[in-house]
C-alpha cells in the first residue's frame, strides 16, 4: 500500500505536522468517499471519522476539493510488483494489486460516484483517472508492451484492448455484484491468456 503520507502537499510553517493525523485524515476521506459521494462528503464527517478537529483538516487542505484530491493521490497501490521474467505470473500479480485496492477501499464506488458528479465536479473524475486508474494500466500497457518486443506474448496483440478486458472483468463483476475471491486473479489471466500466448500463433 503506498504511504498515505505522501498525500500532504506542503508543509506549512509551525509546528511539525502528525503524520498518524494524517494516514488518519486520507483513510477518513477514502471511506466516507464511496459512500457519500463528493457533494455530500463533508470535512465535519471527515474529521469525526479521523477523530480530528475539523481546524486539523483545514491545516492540511485549505478545501474539500484539495482534501479529496489528495486522498485519490493516496488510493491504496503497490508499484513494487517485482521484475517478474515469467509474464503470466506478472499479470497474475497485477490483477492481485488491483484486486486488493478495490477491497480496501471501495473502489468502484468511488469512482461511481465520482461519475454522477460528472457534470458539477469534472475534475474529481479525472483526479481519479489521473491518479488511480492511469498508473495501473499504463503499468500493464508496458509490461504487455515489453513483453511482445521480446517476444514473450504474441506479436502483434491489441495491448489496449487485453488491458481493458483484464481490469473491466473485475469492474463488471463488482458492478454486478460479485466477489473477486482469491482465485480471481488466476482465473481471468487464464481466460484471457489464450490471446498472449506465443505457443498459440
Amino acid at each position: 500500500m503506498s504511504d498515505l503520507t505522501t498525500a500532504a502537499q506542503r508543509r506549512p510553517p509551525g509546528r511539525p505536522r502528525n503524520e498518524e493525523a494524517d494516514r488518519e485524515i486520507i483513510a477518513a476521506t477514502l471511506r466516507l468517499l464511496p459512500l457519500e459521494g463528493y457533494d455530500r462528503l463533508s470535512v465535519e464527517a471527515v474529521a469525526a471519522e479521523a477523530d480530528v478537529t475539523r481546524a486539523t483538516i483545514y491545516r492540511r487542505y485549505p478545501s474539500k476539493a484539495e482534501l479529496v484530491c489528495a486522498a485519490l493521490s493516496a488510493y491504496p497501490d503497490d508499484a513494487s510488483v517485482g521484475d517478474l521474467a515469467d509474464v503470466r505470473a506478472y499479470l497474475v500479480t497485477l490483477m492481485a494489486v488491483f484486486r486488493a485496492g478495490i477491497q480496501a477501499c471501495d473502489g468502484v464506488a468511488i469512482c461511481s460516484s465520482l461519475y454522477l458528479n460528472r457534470e458539477e465536479h469534472p475534475e474529481m473524475l479525472e483526479e481519479f483517472r489521473r491518479a488511480v486508474v492511469e498508473p495501473r494500466m499504463e503499468r500493464m500497457r508496458s509490461v504487455l508492451e515489453a513483453a511482445a518486443a521480446a517476444g514473450h506474448v504474441r506479436e502483434g496483440i491489441d495491448v489496449e484492448m487485453v488491458v481493458t478486458m483484464l481490469f473491466g472483468a473485475g469492474i463488471q463483476r463488482v458492478l454486478t455484484g460479485g466477489t473477486l475471491d482469491d482465485a480471481w486473479p488466476e482465473r481471468v489471466v487464464a481466460a484471457a491468456w489464450p490471446l498472449l500466448d506465443p505457443a498459440g500463433c
